[in-house]
């Protein structure tokens, strides 16, 4: 038991060092509270560190997940679609007779995208935001290495 316990600190502490960039800081705040609020708790009743995160986040702070997902997804779909009427706008430039109004129809790719993120969200799975999960493991582990000390050697 013992060794398993020295394991799964080690796994996650090394996950925590391999950390690229804060989590907290690429969060959107509500995540970031709910996470910290309530990480606290969710340490003193689930021993595995592995099952705390997954509750941290996907019962916890579901809401604040889900809308950050949402979110992130809406950002990227922009990006996407500003990409494809610049690749438009200047593909109809090389044109000799170009029409650059023709570009005006690129958008959304799914009119339909709406009624899912509305009424039909509750039989949509739950998002998953990787950078949520990194920052409920690393405060359960900074909770968890806050709370024992370093044995003594014999």
């Amino acid at each position: 038991m013992r060794k398993f316990v020295v394991l799964s600190f080690a796994v996650f502490f090394s996950a925590a060092l391999c950390m690229s960039a804060d989590s907290a800081e690429v969060l959107g705040a509500p995540v970031s509270a709910c996470i910290n609020a309530n990480a606290p708790k969710v340490e003193k009743v689930i021993s595995s560190l592995t099952e705390a995160t997954t509750f941290l986040t996907d019962n916890v702070c579901t809401v604040e997940v889900n809308d950050e997902a949402l979110r992130e997804a809406k950002l990227l779909a922009q990006q996407v679609i500003d990409n494809q009427k610049a690749s438009c706008v200047a593909q109809q430039a090389k044109l000799p007779k170009p029409n650059p109004q023709i570009c005006d129809f690129i958008g959304p790719a799914n009119p339909f995208s709406a009624i899912f993120d509305g009424p039909l969200a509750a039989f949509s799975p739950p998002r998953k935001v990787p950078d949520a999960t990194e920052l409920a493991a690393k405060t359960l582990l900074d909770l968890r290495l806050s709370h024992t000390r370093p044995e003594e050697k014999h």
